[in-house]
Parts: C-alpha cells; sequence; structure tokens
C-alpha cells in the first residue's frame, strides 16, 4: 500500500530529469508521505528477510521527519551507491502478518541542466578513476562486441560528450518504440534489459534507458539509473501506488551530471511519424492529447508540461 498526502500544488516530483529551457528558477514541491507494506509470512517460515527502499537524501530532494514502524531488530542498511534501505531479519517468526510503516516529509527541486556544448571537457584521469563504476557493463546493462560497435556507428567521430550524448538519444528515438504506443503488439522486458530493446526494439522507461545507459558507456559517457516514485495531486491521501519512473544521468566534464528522457520523448514522436502499423500519423495536437490522457497511469504531469512547452516552441 502506499498512501501519500501532498502538501503542496505543485506536482513536481520524481520524474523531473526532463530538462526545462525556461531560464527562471527551479520549482520546488513538498510531500507529506505515509508508505506501508504489508508482508504475509509464509505457512511454516524458519527465516523472513525483507528490504524496503527509504527516501534518500539528494541534491535535488531533502528528506525530513522520518519515523520507521517495524517490528523489532530492523536497521537502516545502505548499499554502494549510498541508497539507505530498511532491513529486517525475523528468525522463527511468531506472527503470520505485520505491516512496516514509514512516514516522512520530501521537499523535491525541478531539475534543470547546463546544455551548453562549448563547456563539455574529455574526462581527466581523475574523473575516469572516480566514475569508473559508472562505465562499466551491469547485468542488464550489456555491453558487448555489438554494442561497441553500435555506439560507434551511431557517435561516428563525435569527440563532444554532450553531442555524442544527443545522437544517441536520437538513435533511440528514432529506432525504439514505447511499448504502451501499440500494446497489443509490444510489451516490455520485466527487468529493464537493453539486450531485450535492443533486439525487439520495444520497452518501456527501463528497457529504453538500460539500452541508452549501455551505448554511453561503450563511448564512454559515465552513465547511472535514477528511479523515483510517481507524486500526482490527484492521489492526495488514497490508498494507492502510482508505481515508478526512471532515467539515465550521464556525466559531462566542465557540465557535471545531466539529466534526460529518452522514453517519453519516444512517444510524441512515434504517434507523429509514418509507423507500419498506424494508417496515418498523428497531428502534433492529437499526440499530446495522448500523452496528457495517459498522465494518471504512465507518465509524470512534470514531464509531460515540459515536453509541451518545448513542442510550443516549434
Amino acid at each position: 500500500m502506499f498512501c501519500i498526502r501532498i502538501a503542496s500544488t505543485v506536482c513536481a516530483l520524481a520524474a523531473l530529469a526532463a530538462q526545462s529551457f525556461a531560464a527562471d528558477a527551479p520549482k520546488s514541491a513538498t510531500f507529506d508521505v505515509r508508505h506501508e507494506l504489508k508482508v504475509m509470512v509464509p505457512e511454516g517460515a524458519k527465516k523472513v528477510r525483507l528490504w524496503f527502499a527509504l527516501p534518500q537524501d539528494v541534491p535535488q530532494q531533502k528528506v525530513s521527519d522520518l519515523k520507521i514502524e517495524a517490528p523489532a531488530g530492523h536497521r537502516v542498511e545502505k548499499d554502494s551507491e549510498s541508497n539507505a534501505t530498511l532491513y529486517l531479519d525475523l528468525n522463527e517468526p511468531k506472527e503470520k502478518e505485520f505491516t512496516i510503516v514509514l512516514t516522512f516529509r520530501i521537499q523535491r527541486q525541478e531539475v534543470k541542466g547546463d546544455l551548453d556544448a562549448s563547456k563539455a571537457q574529455p574526462l581527466t584521469e581523475k574523473e575516469k578513476t572516480d566514475l569508473a563504476k559508472y562505465l562499466q557493463a551491469n547485468t542488464h546493462v550489456i555491453i558487448d562486441d555489438n554494442i561497441r560497435k553500435l555506439a560507434g556507428e551511431i557517435v561516428g567521430g563525435e569527440t563532444n560528450s554532450l553531442k555524442a550524448a544527443r545522437k544517441l538519444y536520437d538513435w533511440i528515438l528514432q529506432n525504439i518504440d514505447y511499448w504502451v504506443k501499440d500494446p497489443a503488439n509490444k510489451k516490455a522486458s520485466p527487468v529493464g534489459s537493453s539486450e531485450y530493446c535492443l533486439t525487439n526494439k520495444t520497452g518501456n522507461c527501463t528497457d529504453f534507458h538500460s539500452l541508452w545507459t549501455a551505448l554511453a558507456r561503450a563511448k564512454g559517457i559515465p552513465t547511472r539509473m535514477v528511479y523515483g516514485s510517481f507524486f500526482k495531486a490527484e492521489l492526495d491521501g488514497k490508498d494507492a501506488d502510482q508505481s515508478y519512473h526512471c532515467w539515465p544521468e550521464f556525466y559531462v566534464s566542465g557540465l557535471g551530471w545531466l539529466a534526460h528522457d529518452v522514453a517519453v520523448a519516444d512517444i510524441f514522436d512515434a504517434v507523429t511519424s509514418h509507423r507500419a502499423y498506424r494508417k496515418r500519423p498523428m497531428t502534433a495536437h492529437e499526440a499530446l492529447r495522448l500523452l496528457l490522457g495517459r498522465e494518471r497511469d504512465h507518465f509524470d504531469p512534470a514531464v509531460l508540461g515540459a515536453l509541451v512547452q518545448t513542442v510550443g516552441l516549434y
């Protein structure tokens, strides 16, 4: 169960990865959150181990008034990325079910990035060392000869990391289809797989961004994946979990960490283009109406707002 109470009418939390083109100060929003996890203990269980994600303090958001209600013996652990997690290890559990409750206040700031390519610099040796883990393959972010070859073909001779990142972004936009555009024929993988996305040319946000991450890392661009929860005004006070969204952040020397969201951008691009499964492409107005109509179950309003503003420029 995921019940949230929003303390601000500004809706601007988890998926604010789209870069804003406005010059005004970043917006912010404050949320009071109650996060519940009900655990049903299997019959005959001798040991129960549980990991429950905690809200993270990062530059874009501040967490306060965190309170934890959980069985005795729980503790807070941190992983290699300093993500805090509530860990519980129960031996011979007596209760057949129990509930863990987190309450906290979170203040989230809109994410904006400097996209001036003239400021981009090659990675220093220190940066390469410090960011080495963001250049490596992972279980579902595969960097093999095929990925390296494809990344090389896409980027060509471009040596500016920001411009190279944009080329990878454009290739994903032109060659991969978000599954919700044609759910009868397209499916997402269950794990966020770069291989699945490349092979099937479709997926959800984790598939899209795992593939982009693999291509970026193959070209020496440090990249990490960020996950967040949707906080929406229409869920204020309701017992509901709106699920998650994810986006990549990539590092450019001279500019720092930058974020993008090619998965959401692909929805608009695809429905306004000629595709085999559509008799005619949608107009820009029809496409925006489609995206805004799926706002409640698939997209974050802040990301769509940034897209609408960008489309409006043209």
